[in-house]
């Protein structure tokens, strides 16, 4: 221990060209708090984000002040859907795949997540007035689902026992029931 002192000492006299050894000692007891780079100051953190832009240092934020960022400055919804879009667009194929992937892999979450989300989409103003049209082009047209749902509905038939002649049936019935219909209100008038 002594022979560090008297190290110390020397070296202090060979840079400084004093022997004032009161003020040598203050600097060696004195306690000095070294900040490293890495250590945030406002936080502690160790974690940083370093953003570049054209090659140039950008940002540099602290883990914590980033998600206090982000929390007070929620990114615009219509920018971050471009966002996904463009990259969707960029990476069509990779993206297609990771998907289909996922729902292999997950087929029960998977059928739970898309029948909520129609059960959303049709209860929504917009998925009423969609579901509206579409059945209404289906009664115009006397569509087969259509004609079968009325079967199914009036009797007591499963719909395996419905027969292409019993939907051809039902079309003609329901035909026939329109053209009384407007024949009738053409003769009140």
């Amino acid at each position: 221990m002594m022979h560090i002192i008297e190290i110390l000492v020397s070296w202090w006299i060979f840079h400084w060209g004093s022997s004032e050894m009161g003020s040598f000692f203050n600097l060696i007891i004195m306690p000095t708090i070294d900040i490293p780079d890495k250590i945030c100051p406002h936080c502690g953190g160790t974690k940083y984000y370093i953003r570049y832009k054209n090659g140039k240092l950008h940002s540099k934020t602290c883990h914590t002040k980033m998600i206090a960022t982000k929390k007070r400055n929620p990114e615009d919804p219509v920018k971050k859907a471009i966002r996904r879009h463009k990259y969707y667009l960029d990476n069509k194929e990779s993206s297609k795949l990771k998907s289909v992937k996922w729902q292999k892999e997950n087929i029960d979450r998977y059928k739970i997540i898309s029948n909520r989300a129609v059960a959303k989409y049709q209860s929504s103003k917009k998925g009423e007035l969609m579901l509206y049209k579409y059945e209404k082009t289906k009664r115009l047209i006397l569509a087969d689902d259509y004609i079968i749902r009325l079967i199914i509905d009036d009797t007591d038939l499963k719909f395996s026992d419905v027969t292409p002649e019993l939907i051809e049936l039902k079309r003609k019935q329901l035909l026939l029931h329109r053209q009384l219909k407007s024949n009738k209100w053409q003769v009140k008038q």
